[in-house]
């Protein structure tokens, strides 16, 4: 019984993720190394456990719908012997220092239930009874790629003033230029890259019914890059620390496009990000001069020495990704904005670039970006105890849109 800590991935040591995906592996299951330290825990709690042993965790919810997370939903469909899963409110904080949502696991090590109980909880008083819940078979949980959507349409348990309902069934390449992260690809929360659905883009877009489409057919979805110090790559427009031919106006923040009114018109508002070259050698002996004594300031500022600095190729070169067509916000108290870019600005991790996988005209792209903003809700996002809403690129990609008569309005 017990609440493992929330550690992010970036604080736990090598060795300790060369355990996870070790101990993973020999257990035929895989691990990525992004996984918090609560995913440690479950696996750890595994190799551990025997028959007759009980088990309760809370942790945050995020391993329900994220791709590291499908250690944890893999073990509670075999060794761990998952028996519910009792997922809080966003609105409601089991701790008050943690704006994460709860969910609280049980488990019985070793058994194998044809069905797990899952449901959301609306109040602390309601986890008094955690045997309530809707049945979700194990061949359902098995093939779906994440879970939060299961439970969505959980009914509510006695406990929450309804009865048990019965047993339900179920219902990418780099952007052009220069666009990979430091770390690597994000996490997709959704998936995203099975090889279903890579077949299905090859021979087409793949349908969600009554004539939608999921925006993943139709464009790539990334997140901005990350300079790893802002104080040092992000500067105001009239700064000239660095030639001008490698300052690139950007969306740094997220409230530049909730003001845009749908479209970023100009740049005149926006700061610069500075993105140099990974090969110096090539400057002649006047810009080499600027940009030698920017990194020496730089580097006095500490910004060689950053997480992501230090996973660079070249600690200097931040690697802005070519503009997107489409930009959106994606962490909000509201629904994401959905902007159109005809200007050509970058963007930081703020924002997600939407690459269209054709050349749509602009105005294609202008009713798509009006549909996106006037349709999306907070609802489709991954809530956080305190209301904020998050969307992963995963995420983004699985929202619908009507294809052909957005389209064919054009």
């Amino acid at each position: 019984l017990g609440n493992p800590p929330y550690v992010r991935h970036h604080q736990i040591a090598r060795e300790w993720k060369d355990w996870l995906a070790g101990s993973a592996a020999r257990r035929g299951l895989t691990a990525s190394r992004l996984a918090g330290l609560h995913v440690h825990f479950f696996l750890a709690t595994a190799q551990h456990a025997a028959g007759g042993d009980v088990g309760v965790f809370i942790t945050a919810a995020d391993w329900l719908d994220v791709n590291y997370g499908s250690l944890v939903r893999a073990l509670l469909l075999s060794d761990l012997g998952g028996q519910s899963l009792h997922v809080l409110e966003p609105s409601v904080a089991a701790f008050p220092d943690a704006t994460v949502t709860s969910a609280i696991t049980c488990f019985l090590p070793g058994s194998r239930p044809a069905a797990l109980r899952l449901r959301r909880a609306a109040s602390i008083a309601s986890l008094d009874d955690l045997g309530c819940g809707s049945l979700v078979s194990r061949a359902t949980l098995g093939s779906a790629r994440t879970w939060g959507p299961l439970l969505n349409g959980s009914a509510p348990g006695p406990a929450d003033g309804g009865p048990d309902a019965p047993e339900r069934a179920t219902a990418p390449p780099e952007p052009s230029g220069r666009g990979r992260t430091a770390s690597g690809p994000a996490v997709r929360g959704w998936g995203g890259g099975d090889p279903a659905s890579l077949a299905a883009r090859r021979g087409g877009a793949r349908r969600a019914g009554g004539g939608q489409v999921e925006l993943g057919e139709l464009c790539r979805v990334h997140r901005g890059q990350v300079t790893g110090a802002n104080a040092v790559w992000v500067r105001g427009r009239d700064e000239a620390d660095v030639p001008a031919r490698f300052r690139f106006a950007a969306v740094t923040r997220a409230r530049e496009l909730f003001q845009a009114a749908g479209v970023l018109s100009d740049t005149d508002s926006l700061r610069v990000v500075i993105d140099l070259p990974a090969d110096l050698d090539v400057l002649d002996g006047g810009e080499r001069e600027l940009v030698a004594a920017f990194l020496d300031r730089a580097a006095r500022a500490g910004a060689a020495n950053t997480y992501i600095a230090r996973h660079r190729r070249r600690w200097w070169r931040v690697g802005l990704a070519e503009p997107a067509p489409i930009l959106a916000t994606y962490m909000a108290r509201r629904p994401p904005a959905f902007v159109r870019n005809p200007v050509g600005v970058r963007h930081l991790n703020i924002a997600h670039g939407l690459y269209p996988r054709e050349p749509w005209p602009g105005r294609v792209l202008d009713r798509l970006a009006a549909y996106l903003s006037d349709s999306v809700t907070v609802g489709q996002g991954r809530t956080y105890a305190g209301g904020l809403t998050k969307f992963e690129p995963g995420e983004m990609e699985r929202l619908t849109v009507p294809w052909e008569q957005i389209r064919s309005s054009c």
